[in-house]
């Protein structure tokens, strides 16, 4: 599988979409937002529904190789110019040495669910043999999965706990790919249909969609009507300027690649906060100076380089300044996108049946939501993630992370 647009390793967040795709990135997202609304009220098509974005690790593939008909798996690696696909315990050891314990547990049982030959399957591996916990948390017992940075906890006495300790390994898949006669021409798509697997009380396997949530948690009259003006208003400030925002992004150099707008909002939200859309134009660009200044300019030797690179930066920024009007309006755009994603992330947080969790490194458990949602429309999606919360969480050196136990 070659990795370019047809590959699920990137997924867009609803309120960046326009950086990405422009004009088409911003329709497409308050479409989406639009039917996540519904989704609360009826049931969703095939072609608009959400999954649960569950926090596991690794990443694993699996599937079979239509080249010599062989099962394989792999991590984000088989995407690597020299595919690092694995057929056989020997080549887990040999491919991916440091998750080998866990790959081999996952190889030889979900071998065994009968994966349709001309698909292959993207999923999260949420636990194997032996890293099931037991741990008391308000006061309660929990059987815990702790793949990554959350913390899956199901009661004691429940069903689902009797089945996880049946299990040698539990795995949440979403992305299915299908293609021809070699892996470089499988393309993805959305979801995984688990009802086609065989059973097997070894494997915990289950999807990401969020099912059955049609009048469960609810918006009142006065709510649906406040986000259904917003994303009106959203859709007031789409533009062909937006086209424009992402062309002046597609053209930066690789070496100027971190003054991007994307870039700017991921260094605001690791400081816990959103721009602020009255000044966000002007302070994006402070900082692309700043930066090209520090991390560009300074990095070359040469007075002829520095005058290039100088001049490169002079040249952005008037281009930035051309179009000033319209990047405002794209912090406007997605502070209304991010208001909107929000409160249906808070609704669809409600109908969680499993307790969420961050742990400590002193020990304590603090309630938690899931990392978010995913909204699929056709042939696209685009995450729903509370992103301060989440950075929070990624970021705090005090938070335990699965994989860091198991090292």
């Amino acid at each position: 599988m070659a990795a370019d647009s047809s590959t699920n390793l990137h997924m867009t967040h609803a309120d960046e979409d326009l950086y990405e795709r422009g004009q088409k990135g911003a329709i497409f997202a308050i479409d989406q937002l639009y039917n996540a609304l519904k989704v609360l009220k009826s049931s969703s098509s095939k072609k608009n529904v959400i999954t649960v974005k569950w926090d596991g690790a690794p990443a694993i593939f699996v599937g079979t190789d239509p080249a010599d008909g062989k099962f394989f798996i792999g991590t984000k690696g088989i995407f690597n110019k020299e595919p690092k696909v694995a057929k056989s315990e020997k080549e887990i050891k040999s491919l991916y040495p440091q998750q080998a314990d866990k790959l081999i547990h996952a190889f030889k049982h979900i071998k065994k669910l009968g994966i349709p030959t001309n698909e292959v399957w993207q999923g999260d591996l949420m636990f194997t043999k032996g890293t099931l916990k037991w741990k008391t948390i308000e006061g309660k017992r929990f059987l815990v999965m702790h793949p990554n940075t959350l913390v899956y906890a199901v009661p004691k006495d429940s069903d689902l706990a009797t089945t996880l300790l049946r299990a040698d390994v539990g795995v949440i898949f979403h992305t299915t790919y299908k293609g021809r006669k070699t892996l470089d021409t499988y393309k993805a798509s959305f979801g995984a249909d688990v009802s086609k697997l065989k059973k097997s009380n070894k494997v915990w396997v289950d999807d990401a969609y969020l099912e059955d949530v049609a009048g469960k948690a609810t918006f009142t009259f006065g709510e649906t009507k406040a986000i259904l003006r917003n994303l009106k208003k959203a859709s007031a400030l789409v533009s062909a300027g937006f086209d424009k925002i992402k062309n002046l992004m597609d053209d930066l150099p690789s070496a100027a690649a971190g003054v991007g707008i994307k870039t700017y909002i991921n260094s605001l939200i690791r400081n816990n906060r959103y721009p602020n859309p009255k000044t966000a134009a002007k302070e994006y660009t402070s900082y692309v100076e700043d930066y090209w200044k520090e991390k560009v300019i300074s990095k070359v030797k040469t007075d002829s380089a520095k005058t290039s690179k100088t001049t490169a930066m002079k040249q952005f920024i008037f281009d930035l300044n051309k179009i000033e009007a319209d990047i405002s309006n794209s912090f406007e755009f997605i502070e209304l996108i991010n208001n909107i994603k929000l409160q249906l992330i808070g609704k669809f947080n409600e109908l969680q049946s499993m307790k969420i969790f961050v742990e400590k490194s002193n020990g304590d458990f603090i309630v938690s939501n899931p990392e978010g949602y995913v909204a699929i429309g056709t042939g696209a999606a685009v995450k729903l993630v509370d992103r301060l919360n989440f950075s929070k969480h990624n970021f705090d050196v005090n938070i335990v992370k699965g994989w860091q136990k198991a090292t």
